[in-house]
């Protein structure tokens, strides 16, 4: 009776970790490109979520610097950020069934919200980082 029951939680458990981890291809393949920030989608954006003028300053004195970056997913699960002559490598993956973006430098994660993604635009909130703000990005055109 007992080892019925574990194996029905086993399957259980497995079975949803399967349901939880599962992201739709679409999905992928919308991430997997070439990207940059855009700050006035950003600015459009944080007006729209009502941030407050300490937010404001933050994003506008971030987005000074890294506005012309090039933030680039591949499909093999690799990231690059390319930003001035600076090349930063290294991982990403989806988390939470894909609500949640993953990036993985060398020791540091940073976890990210995934707000919106579509074949042009990209909407990504920092989760793992106080006083930050909501990005936006655009597919950069070659």
């Amino acid at each position: 009776m007992n080892c019925s029951l574990n194996k029905r939680l086993l399957s259980a458990g497995v079975l949803l970790f399967l349901l939880y981890s599962c992201v739709d291809p679409g999905r992928r393949d919308a991430l997997c490109r070439t990207w940059q920030y855009d700050l006035l989608a950003t600015r459009q954006e944080l007006h729209k979520r009502q941030a407050d003028d300490l937010t404001m300053e933050l994003m506008e004195t971030w987005m000074l610097e890294k506005q012309f970056s090039e933030l680039v997913f591949d499909r093999n699960g690799s990231f690059q950020m390319r930003w001035r002559d600076l090349l930063t490598s290294g991982t990403w993956r989806f988390r939470r069934g894909g609500k949640h973006l993953q990036i993985i430098i060398g020791e540091k994660k940073q976890l990210l919200s995934i707000d919106r993604i579509s074949p042009d635009s990209l909407i990504l909130t920092p989760l793992t980082e106080e006083a930050d703000f909501t990005r936006v990005l655009v597919v950069k055109n070659s």
